[in-house]
């Protein structure tokens, strides 16, 4: 009895091991190459034209002002199938409106007793907000600096508050996420120095389930040795980016060239750009000491080197992104790329025509929340100021440009003061 006991007890123990081993494998989702798509990409040379030529159409919104609903800047926009979810950081709030720019509610941030520890007053802050298109609710964070212990807030898209969960300080912490199931959130994060605390691989991307349980990560990378603490320029938004498809997101690294799609199983290199030389970084510019703390005076001495892609979009056969550089000239920022032609726009390049009358389309700016900031998937969105907004219609007075009823409403009715206005733009698939 016990010579066969042994043996099966044995057996059963290595598959547990085994099972072990390979579900602790499985946390690690490695990057899928075999399908990337490469888009030769010269910045400096990219084509330009009329916005008739390039855009299908070119559809102002402006949203509604009134009292509740004022506010100044555009620092994130979501765009659901009937709302414009919006954060604006210098009122501390989210502000909802519908798609046809009507105000919907606001969200506030403030000073509040913090659960768990309620005498400790602090203002919850909000930087950032996710948004759960399969509950239809929007999730900002705050963190007691303290305790350390996490709330994530939630409301509705009318604005209600839904439910506060707290987590400790030993729950999974983050900054940039997106909802890529109904409790599915990727995290992405930038790359640490080693901290010393035993740890020799860490991961820039993770997937957590439920906002407590980490359940599988990607792109790992060795801390040792590793200095690039406040040395590493970031673009100025991303690096995740909803493009119309809710269970995956575009996401990009520091000083690279590659845009990935992440998937709840899944991680892969959708396409990498190949640059001219000028463009191109050192490729050991993170892992070599010798540019500790050099990092950014080499950027200044280098005003032609991309540091970061952001604005990652895709309507139809147009891949949308915005190279970022020292230099700070339009001509190496937004480009949109048609995949069928191998055609290569610069948004800087593109004149105003009838078809948006006389009117801007998009910041081709480098810096800041500027050029094509959101998209639903068919649509590119970019926003500008009404004071922008009246000063180009005062320096269109003289053509004779007839507008449609809700420019001829805004400017008859509105002010310089009105909040920002959207601009909804569909790009040609034949480029």
């Amino acid at each position: 009895m016990r010579s066969h006991f042994i043996p099966k007890l044995f057996l059963a123990t290595l598959f547990l091991s085994i099972f072990a081993i390979e579900a602790n494998a499985q946390k690690v989702i490695p990057t899928d190459t075999s399908k990337t798509i490469e888009l030769r990409v010269d910045p400096a040379n990219a084509m330009g034209g009329n916005a008739s030529e390039i855009f299908e159409s070119v559809s102002y919104i402006p949203l509604e002002t009134t009292k509740e609903s004022t506010f100044g800047r555009i620092e994130q926009l979501e765009v659901t199938e009937d709302r414009f979810i919006i954060l604006d950081e210098n009122t501390n709030c989210i502000l909802l409106f519908k798609k046809d720019g009507k105000f919907v509610a606001k969200i506030k941030g403030g000073d509040k007793k913090f659960p768990g520890s309620p005498m400790f007053d602090f203002s919850v802050r909000i930087y950032d907000f996710k948004v759960n298109r399969w509950t239809k609710e929007i999730m900002f964070t705050s963190v007691d600096t303290k305790t350390h212990i996490w709330t994530y807030h939630f409301y509705d898209f009318d604005g209600k508050k839904v439910r506060d969960i707290v987590r400790g300080s030993k729950d999974p912490q983050f900054d940039d996420g997106m909802f890529i199931g109904k409790d599915l959130l990727v995290t992405a994060s930038n790359l640490n120095d080693n901290k010393e605390d035993g740890v020799g691989t860490r991961h820039q991307v993770e997937y957590i389930r439920d906002l407590k349980e980490i359940r599988y990560r990607g792109f790992p990378y060795q801390v040792k040795g590793l200095e690039v603490d406040g040395d590493i320029m970031g673009v100025a938004s991303g690096p995740l980016f909803y493009y119309g498809n809710d269970t995956a997101v575009f996401y990009t690294k520091h000083h690279d060239y590659n845009i990935f799609r992440l998937t709840p199983h899944t991680i892969q290199r959708a396409y990498k750009l190949i640059l001219p030389m000028i463009n191109v970084l050192p490729s050991d510019i993170i892992t070599n000491s010798n540019y500790k703390d050099k990092r950014m005076k080499y950027l200044q001495e280098h005003p032609d080197a991309i540091y970061g892609l952001g604005n990652c979009f895709l309507t139809g056969n147009n891949l949308t992104f915005k190279a970022t550089s020292s230099m700070g000239q339009s001509k190496l920022s937004t480009i949109i790329y048609n995949l069928k032609s191998g055609s290569a726009i610069g948004l800087g390049h593109i004149t105003t025509d009838e078809l948006s009358y006389f009117l801007p389309v998009a910041d081709d700016r480098m810096y800041s929340y500027t050029g094509f900031v959101a998209s639903d998937g068919k649509n590119l969105y970019s926003s500008f100021s009404s004071i922008t907004m009246f000063q180009e219609h005062e320096a269109n007075q003289n053509k004779g440009i007839k507008y449609n009823q809700v420019l001829n409403d805004y400017f008859n009715k509105g002010k310089k003061e009105d909040n920002p206005v959207l601009v909804q733009i569909k790009v040609k698939d034949d480029l």
